[in-house]
């Protein structure tokens, strides 16, 4: 986008842990990127980007923008926050996932994994799209999973109000993620749109094993 200092500008959701971090950390190693954070509390986000700076030695390419998954309005807002702050966004990257030993239920009345895993990632997607298709080489990188194929969705109970395991219900929200991208890419090819879309599969290894995000 004219007027922009960096060649690739990437958020990633769920960047204060694991996965996510490694991954920001690693981008933000190339000067030309510049990577904005995401993570629940602005503590949290503030440590990792003193980590990743410490990591790489570069200041001026890190941001970040806190949100709860779990709360649609702060999604929506933060969708408005990235759109608003960051209107060169190339790449939006859905790595936050939760993985809960018992059934919990957000503010919102949803369980807390498909919200979280799923439905918010739907929404900043949705909500993101036209801004990733105005810039250069706009792309959604999806963090699936092969615990995908573990199961069907059970549309009877959706939000595992009869029949909660914690890795079933995981599994559902990445089949959606999965069904969620692919109708997307399908969707942008029709139309001839510039924002190509991506699902990145996590080997067993890598899954998330406890509580808390990847």
């Amino acid at each position: 986008m004219p007027g922009s200092s960096f060649k690739r500008t990437i958020l990633i959701t769920g960047s204060t842990d694991g996965i996510g971090k490694q991954t920001a950390t690693d981008l933000a190693a190339h000067p030309d990127n510049r990577v904005i954070i995401h993570g629940r509390s602005e503590e949290k986000c503030e440590a990792t980007r003193d980590h990743i700076v410490k990591e790489t030695g570069n200041s001026t390419n890190v941001d970040y923008i806190a949100c709860d998954l779990s709360i649609m309005k702060e999604v929506a807002h933060f969708a408005d926050q990235v759109k608003s702050r960051f209107p060169d966004l190339n790449v939006l990257l859905c790595n936050a996932g939760v993985l809960n030993p018992r059934r919990a239920e957000t503010k919102d009345g949803l369980e807390m994994t498909f919200q979280v895993n799923y439905l918010s990632h739907f929404i900043l997607c949705n909500r993101l799209l036209e801004t990733l298709e105005r810039n250069d080489h706009g792309r959604i990188v999806v963090v699936g999973s092969v615990l995908h194929s573990w199961t069907a969705l059970d549309w009877s109970d959706v939000m595992a109000k009869n029949d909660y395991e914690k890795y079933l219900v995981y599994s559902r929200s990445k089949l959606c993620l999965h069904l969620m991208a692919f109708a997307l890419h399908r969707r942008m090819n029709i139309a001839r749109r510039n924002v190509a879309v991506n699902v990145v599969e996590l080997g067993k290894e890598r899954e998330p094993n406890n509580n808390g995000k990847m």
